[in-house]
């Protein structure tokens, strides 16, 4: 998306820190862009987003892990103003603004732990003008301070309590800007936020500030999108004679209880097959124990190298993009012996991804893959479908190659641009959703798709006084226009 419109060109500022900010209001409006991105309003009290506790996004931080947003605080919230966490008292996670100072506030980060980490940015981080904000942290060095980052820089920490031995954040939601025991809600706005299972570098978070908060896919890359905390594995940890393939040279749970074992005899690799992704990148872990001679390990996916050579006993963790489909461990010399445990293999990147594009009134739908989308409680959403370019002619959102949800539900495949084309509808009736009917919108479905596509008003509306929740059949080729005039009513216009 274009960052800045022709009309607010010249709606920057720089504060008196050296910060480069938009202005809060050019001609009487907010002057930011904004002006054609959706973006929830929390109004500090008990506003925000919910998100249920999967495995995908829990312990982020283990072995590296960032967390982002895109923030307009406008006040300190009287106390601390909390962005995204996973928490409960004595574990998890909490990224926060904090202290107030001449209209700045700081980034914090808090991580539970048996000595709890806190660190602390200065005050850099403007009220009432947008930034992104993020932050990077390592649980396998959990004295390490994380990485702030604003606005696409690096920041530096001001304090810190360093943490020790991080606790588990298992079982708990993820929420964004809401309070903890009635204190602490974010007051201002936001307008998409992500999690990713490894520390953004610098260039990165540059990237993401530059494309805007629906491009974090695209500043990261498609080997980026459905990280996860699951592995790909089955039997990483050889508890049974089961799902690896062995040469002659393996045992496994024989010679070494719970463990895969090498000797220097015959065939020498151990794999599984068809569980990564071609260009897809990925974390493996293991550990290596009773090294023996002079067997050093490599890894390699069946086609390449990986450049994964580990030698003596000890626990492993290394990052390489998938050239094959297949894992495999091998001794890079004959001679030797050693164990191999606790095999992991996840897939590293985006494992949340809330971008603007995918809000709606009552969901703020996650678009990484892996289906984490959050339950929005109290915050408004406010949007612009179009902004006029220079020229006058305006600017909708557009979302192209749709596949339509298999089965005929209301819900699925729910529509968040103002124009939408169906590309691929396999099963007559199969299904997209439009949003909420609010008076003034109108949605666009263009169906090339080669059967009739059902389009679901949202829960409770209605299409042509059809009856509520009563879907319209699109056919192949055709187009509709949808027109709300009145809340929860859709008037609709279907050109062949």
């Amino acid at each position: 998306m274009a960052f800045v419109t022709d009309q607010i060109k010249e709606a920057f500022t720089t504060d008196a820190n050296g910060n480069v900010a938009l202005r809060t209001t050019l001609d009487g409006q907010e002057a930011n862009w904004l002006t054609a991105t959706p973006f929830y309003r929390l109004d500090g009290s008990n506003d925000g987003m919910t998100i249920a506790d999967s495995a995908t996004i829990t312990n982020i931080f283990a072995n590296g892990g960032s967390v982002g947003a895109w923030i307009y605080p406008k006040s300190h919230s009287g106390d601390i103003g909390y962005i995204v966490y996973k928490w409960a008292t004595n574990k998890g996670w909490i990224f926060n603004i904090d202290t107030e100072s001449g209209g700045f506030v700081s980034l914090r980060l808090r991580r539970e732990g048996t000595t709890d980490g806190i660190w602390e940015t200065g005050s850099v981080v403007p009220l009432n003008a947008w930034s992104f904000v993020a932050v990077t942290y390592d649980d396998s060095s959990p004295g390490t301070a994380p990485v702030f980052y604003l606005n696409g820089v690096a920041i530096a920490v001001s304090s810190a309590t360093a943490c020790v031995a991080p606790i588990s954040d298992t079982g708990e939601s993820m929420k964004v800007g809401l309070d903890i025991s009635g204190a602490g809600a974010f007051d201002g706005q936001i307008a998409g936020w992500g999690l990713a299972n490894r520390a953004i570098t610098a260039a990165e978070a540059a990237a993401i500030y530059a494309s805007g908060p629906d491009g974090l896919e695209s500043a990261l890359g498609w080997s980026a999108i459905g990280g996860s905390q699951a592995t790909v594995v089955t039997n990483g940890t050889f508890d049974a004679d089961t799902d690896w393939t062995k040469g002659a040279a393996w045992d496994i749970n024989t010679t070494t209880a719970g463990k895969a074992h090498y000797a220097a005899t015959g065939s020498n690799s151990l794999r599984q097959n068809d569980i990564l992704t071609i260009g897809k990148r990925y974390r493996i872990t293991f550990d290596i124990s009773g090294a023996a001679g002079t067997a050093a390990v490599g890894v390699t996916d069946g086609t390449t190298g990986l450049g994964i050579v580990v030698s003596g006993d000890g626990s492993y963790s290394k990052e390489f993009t998938a050239t094959d489909n297949d894992i495999l461990f091998y001794a890079e010399t004959a001679d030797g012996a050693f164990d191999l445990d606790n095999v992991s293999i996840v897939p590293i990147g985006i494992v949340a991804n809330y971008p603007p594009k995918a809000f709606s009134a009552a969901t703020a739908f996650d678009v990484s893959g892996n289906g984490l989308s959050g339950a929005v409680t109290g915050a408004t959403l406010h949007q612009k479908e179009a902004v006029a370019e220079s020229g006058g002619f305006p600017v909708f959102s557009v979302t192209s190659g749709i596949t339509a949800d298999t089965g005929s539900a209301q819900g699925g495949g729910v529509l968040t641009t103002a124009i939408n084309q169906i590309a691929t509808c396999g099963t007559a009736g199969d299904a997209v959703t439009l949003p909420a009917a609010k008076p003034g919108r109108k949605v666009w479905v263009y169906n090339d798709g080669a059967e009739s596509a059902d389009v679901f008003p949202a829960s409770g509306d209605n299409i042509d006084e059809a009856g509520a929740n009563t879907a319209k059949a699109l056919a192949a080729d055709a187009n509709a226009e949808f027109t709300c005039t009145s809340a929860g009513h859709w008037s609709t216009i279907v050109s062949a």
